[in-house]
């Protein structure tokens, strides 16, 4: 009986959960249209940062970004590396881009999921609830 309970209580707990909570990640990275611009072979600068309505691109425009293939992205400034993670998946129909910085301060508004709006000319624009993050190539 134990037995039949244990296997019985994690079925109904994750049958219960919402299938919006669970994105399509697919080997870190999914493949979609965004990840050839965001993997650029010269990196990517932030043009535009403005979170809760305050223009905070001056302290974000001087990193280099470098996201690669393996969904570690590195930020760089004046020689110093700051590592962190991101991962691109579907969710709802949309494209989000994750990332996460976990030992850096500086960078820590970053640390998001930020949905695509839109793909040009290399300037990738992302939003979430109304901020605005926007990278173009180096």
């Amino acid at each position: 009986m134990k037995k039949i309970l244990l296997f019985l209580i994690p079925c109904v707990l994750f049958s219960s959960c919402d299938d919006d909570a669970n994105p399509t990640i697919v080997n870190n990275t999914v493949n979609t249209n965004l990840a050839p611009e965001l993997i650029s072979q010269g990196g990517l600068r932030i043009s535009e940062m403005i979170e809760e309505g305050e223009n905070k691109t001056a302290a974000f425009s001087p990193y280099l970004f470098v996201f690669s293939a393996n969904g570690v992205v590195t930020a760089t400034l004046n020689g110093q590396v700051n590592a962190g993670t991101y991962l691109l998946f579907q969710d709802d129909g949309q494209t989000e881009l994750l990332m996460n910085f976990p030992n850096s301060p500086a960078l820590f508004e970053l640390n998001d999921d930020w949905y695509k709006v839109s793909s040009n000319n290399g300037v990738l624009r992302f939003n979430d609830s109304g901020d605005i993050l926007e990278f173009q190539p180096q």
